[in-house]
């Protein structure tokens, strides 16, 4: 005999669940709960891994770290003391950057949402149910140590968060991750920003693809300010000053210059506008997308070229 089984369910959220394994169904209403809190904070337009994090007791410690020429060596508590774990270091042949592998708990990674703005939106359900169905995990998550004092550090994932964040919710207490050792960071800024825009490896959202823009600008501005020995207060010059000096990325720096004002404007807190524009490009919760806000008010009233 077929057996039938019948659970009660709340209408809603049975649609949400569609044909979705009760597990994942759960999951993705505990992250809906970690969304709604996310949004509540200013300029926050959805969940990031920041959020999952601190939802399941992640991001609480940085990690002491002992690096060597070719290795280094941590020690995390596993509550019966703290043995020392010794991990071989690599160097990238073509960057220089040195970088190691390690299976870290929650408590010590962070995320980065400086190099990594995006939030978990879209892809989620599918990482979740893939996961779900005993799949592994195809590639690690990326992140990057540096010491704030000391040989202490935060940990700092910049990539692969929507992986991370499905794992974390599906109950993983620990994450493989690559980590880029004393990093150069606006290397690091740079690279992960091409990766999804002119590169195409990443599906990044035209806000972000500003909003990184924006940093790089940033980067640009403090570089201008050594190499001409002023004051980080010192703001005497202009776009068109800073352009000349990087005339060999010239095109990329006018690209920054727009983006910083683009971005400016969209995460101004007295833009109201913007409590109605679907940031995420696949987005269909607010009346008007992000690229609709740039193809009209932006293209019409924003002037493209260094001041």
């Amino acid at each position: 005999m077929k057996r039938i089984t019948f659970a009660i369910t709340h209408e809603v959220c049975n649609r949400r669940k569609s044909s979705s394994d009760l597990r994942v169904a759960r999951v993705l209403a505990r992250f809906a709960k970690i969304e709604k809190e996310a949004n509540k904070e200013t300029n926050q337009q959805g969940a990031n891994l920041g959020h999952v994090l601190r939802a399941y007791e992640g991001a609480k410690l940085p990690l002491r770290i002992m690096v060597d020429q070719d290795t280094v060596r941590f020690s995390i508590s596993n509550g019966g003391g703290a043995p020392i774990t010794k991990l071989p270091l690599w160097a990238d042949p073509l960057s220089g950057m040195k970088h190691c592998f390690a299976l870290l708990p929650l408590a010590y990674l962070h995320h980065d949402h400086r190099i990594n703005p995006r939030s978990i939106r879209v892809n989620l359900r599918g990482l979740v149910e893939e996961f779900n169905h005993k799949r592994p995990q195809l590639q690690v998550s990326l992140a990057w140590w540096g010491p704030d004092s000391g040989d202490e550090g935060n940990v700092h994932v910049f990539d692969g968060q929507h992986k991370a964040a499905a794992q974390i919710l599906l109950g993983v207490k620990e994450l493989p991750v690559r980590i880029f050792v004393r990093p150069n960071l606006n290397v690091l800024l740079e690279a992960n920003t091409n990766a999804g825009d002119k590169l195409k490896q990443v599906a990044f959202d035209a806000a972000v693809k500003r909003h990184l823009g924006s940093q790089l600008y940033q980067e640009r501005i403090e570089d201008y300010q050594k190499l001409k020995r002023l004051s980080q207060d010192d703001f005497s010059f202009s776009e068109t000053d800073m352009v000349k000096l990087f005339r060999g990325e010239h095109r990329e720096l006018i690209r920054y210059i727009v983006d910083s004002v683009r971005d400016g404007i969209t995460r101004e807190s007295t833009n109201k506008l913007m409590d109605f524009v679907e940031w995420p490009g696949k987005g269909a919760e607010k009346p008007l997308s992000y690229s609709t806000v740039e193809k009209t008010f932006y293209s019409e009233f924003l002037h493209m070229n260094p001041q």
